[in-house]
């Protein structure tokens, strides 16, 4: 036992009973308690005038080791941070939290429910399905939310906004366990002085922005530490953001309601927009993908990075981007074929893979990637090839969409290969597949590379392992882990007659502890694919609304039935066809703090 003894006035701690220490050193590390104890030594305040109350802390250590105060441990952490600039989305994760019944990841994802509040009153709802941006109660562990402070809301205080978000862990026995979380986003006014503001406008008009005036967008390597502000009504060449940069808001200013035109925005490029591969000598000067002493990311690869409120012929990143918010953009194009529409989530993934002159292991998948209420549509005489997508061996970890509308492709409207930890929620990925070459879905989650058979052991959250690193050897990959697709909507009822569907979403053999929550499923009226199409072992899926015309489920059959990448008896499912229905009844927890 350490005795440590601190004066200290009480309002210097960030103190809510019971007060659990959780060392800086990350989820691997066994927790220590901290008792805090108040004593006033009277011989002191006796021979002292003024004298402190102390406050000791006393560490202990797992010998003996202490009993949970209840059945259910909830722990909240941000798998991105708890800081930024609005606006900014966070990734929260209630994945370490415990029931003692059983600590099983298989009862952590298939039988606990989770009630997360973001403590936000001004978030509204979502366009796409009507959902509370506020809370997401569901039996997924992880969560995201789009935090926006402006001195016009209600948790705006001298240019900040702070949030006690909340999970709620909750058993079926209905025994729960609550944790919380500060989280700070500074209003962009208030961080961005006006010496790191530059103004846009090619017809010279800057009124109502302050900082420096320019007529043209500024070039690869201009953006860090800056924001770029791009007058409203008026169209301006495209902007791409360097793989060395960090700290950018792209937003715009003026009058109207008619947004600032861009062609492409991409976050990850190195010498100019055309140029999205470097080369070893390149990478010398690029940031490592770190975390900090208290398990947040604190650099990477165009790290720190926001776009919000502008128009986008189309929109993407590069090999790997970090901390990205890509938030309230239009990309419809659906009544206009000058621009596809197509949003690519990363890029060039293949390309260490196939270039001599530079080394996976120096390079790190995007971390940390987010669309959140943004359109992407495409003209049926200009398709994007998919509305959304990160293709072969792109590979997202904990990253995500929320509030997403998506129609009309050649291909699939969501398609990822390789993701670890993406939260799909309340989005309407409306199908409308007509470019002729076979059926397509609204989501397909696969491997890195779709047939082949990756490390169902490597884990890029653990960045000691260096499986946040891309690897020559496609089996030493990882494998897909902890996706969730929940409270969404799929299909509607208007489609091109060439329409063809697949699967409305499907999870690819491969994919361990993953879910499917509270989704809608609209009759498809052209094909009649599965529902779901459920691929891998410890996959859930309940509270789905079925339309009762397509088949409900499917297994996939990309690998063989009774591997460790495919067993049907550990694919759970609310579906009366097809796949096992033998799902876990879960409660639903009340708020937290509640």
């Amino acid at each position: 036992m350490i005795k440590i003894t601190l004066f200290s006035c009480l309002n210097q701690l960030d103190y809510r009973p019971p007060l659990y220490y959780r060392p800086p050193i990350g989820p691997y590390f066994k927790l220590l308690l901290v008792l805090v104890l108040l004593s006033v030594s009277p011989l002191a305040l006796a021979n002292a005038q003024g004298a402190l109350p102390s406050i000791t802390l006393l560490l202990l250590d797992d010998q003996p080791e202490l009993e949970p105060s209840g059945p259910v441990t909830a722990t909240l952490q941000s798998l991105t941070r708890v800081h930024g600039v609005s606006p900014e989305t966070v990734y929260f994760s209630a994945h370490q939290s415990n029931d003692i019944a059983d600590e099983s990841l298989q009862h952590r994802y298939g039988r606990l429910a989770y009630h997360f509040h973001f403590d936000d009153p001004d978030s509204g709802a979502y366009a796409t399905t009507g959902g509370s941006k506020n809370h997401q109660v569901s039996g997924s562990p992880r969560a995201i939310h789009t935090f926006i402070c402006t001195p016009e809301s209600s948790r705006y205080q001298s240019g900040v906004c702070t949030y006690q978000v909340g999970v709620r862990v909750q058993n079926p026995a209905g025994e729960y366990a609550d944790d919380f979380l500060t989280v700070t986003i500074s209003g962009s006014d208030h961080y961005y002085s006006a010496a790191d503001t530059l103004c846009i406008s090619t017809t010279g008009d800057f009124t109502g922005c302050e900082g420096t005036q320019l007529n043209q967008t500024p070039d690869v390597g201009e953006f860090s530490g800056k924001r770029v502000r791009f007058r409203r009504g008026e169209s301006f060449a495209s902007a791409c953001i360097g793989y060395q940069e960090s700290t950018v808001l792209l937003d715009a200013f003026g009058e109207g309601e008619q947004r600032p035109f861009l062609p492409s925005v991409r976050v990850g490029v190195d010498s100019s927009c055309n140029d999205g591969v470097p080369s070893n000598a390149d990478l010398v000067n690029y940031p490592d993908l770190s975390r900090d002493v208290n398990g947040h990311i604190s650099q990477g690869w165009a790290y720190d990075v926001t776009v919000t409120g502008l128009r986008l012929g189309s929109a993407g990143g590069g090999m790997a981007s970090t901390l990205v918010t890509w938030h309230d953009l239009d990309l419809d194009w659906s009544s206009d074929p000058s621009y596809d529409g197509e949003f690519e989530l990363g890029n060039f993934g293949r390309a260490c893979t196939q270039n001599a002159d530079l080394d996976c292991a120096n390079i790190p998948y995007p971390y940390g990637v987010f669309v959140t209420d943004t359109v992407a549509r495409s003209h049926p005489s200009n398709l994007a090839g998919v509305n959304m997508n990160c293709y072969i061996e792109c590979g997202l970890i904990n990253s995500g969409a929320a509030g997403v509308d998506l129609k009309t492709a050649s291909g699939h409207n969501f398609r990822i290969q390789g993701a670890w930890g993406l939260v799909v929620s309340n989005v309407w990925f409306r199908g409308e597949h007509i470019g002729e070459n076979g059926p397509k879905s609204r989501i397909t989650l696969r491997l890195l590379e779709t047939s082949v058979q990756s490390s169902l052991i490597a884990d890029p959250e653990d960045f000691g392992s260096g499986a946040q690193l891309r690897n020559m050897v496609a089996t030493a990959r990882w494998s897909n882990r902890y996706n969730m697709v929940l409270d969404s909507r799929f299909n509607e009822a208007s489609q091109a007659p060439e329409h063809d569907s697949a699967s409305f979403v499907e999870f690819r053999s491969g994919h361990q502890y993953s879910g499917i929550y509270g989704n809608q499923f609209f009759d498809d009226p052209v094909s009649d694919g599965a529902q779901i199409r459920l691929g891998g072992t410890n996959i859930f899926a309940r509270d789905n609304l079925y339309n009762g015309v397509d088949s409900d489920c499917r297994y996939d059959d990309t690998f063989a039935n009774g591997t460790a990448y495919q067993n049907d008896a550990l694919i759970f499912a609310d579906s009366n066809t097809n796949c096992n229905s033998n799902v876990p009844a879960i409660a639903t927890p009340n708020q937290p703090g509640s």
